[in-house]
């Protein structure tokens, strides 16, 4: 099964990282600069008349605005697919509390493709 994955930064340069680690695999990958972008991405997904299946696994960067909106928006794509696999990145030191209830995995930056690739891999054998 190929899995859909959806990228949420808006650095265009980490999308771009985020196209390269997935290039050399059998994943489908989505890359995503806003989150309007990327709720949009996920309600289309869901539309049962279109040809797209829905996301397994989103990545986004939890360094960005406030908490207030990373949590609104995190709520939303949750309500939106409560099956979808959050991995959450950041470099703050201490998003991982306010993320631990949320994510199936959590990464400071910087990481190695290796190790993210690896814990998709772990996730997907475990709940998918």
């Amino acid at each position: 099964m190929s899995l859909r994955i959806l990228v949420l930064d808006e650095d265009p340069d980490v999308r771009t990282f985020y196209g390269t680690i997935f290039e050399q695999t059998n994943y489908t990958i989505d890359l995503a600069e806003t989150r309007f972008e990327a709720l949009k991405l996920i309600k289309d997904s869901q539309d049962p008349n279109k040809e797209r299946k829905p996301y397994q696994f989103m990545i986004t960067d939890c360094g960005y605005g406030p908490v207030r909106d990373r949590m609104d928006v995190i709520y939303q794509i949750q309500r939106l697919n409560p099956r979808l696999k959050l991995i959450a990145v950041s470099d703050r030191p201490d998003f991982r509390k306010e993320m631990y209830p949320y994510a199936s995995a959590t990464f400071n930056k910087p990481f190695s493709p290796k190790a993210l690739l690896n814990k998709i891999k772990e996730i997907e054998e475990e709940f998918i």
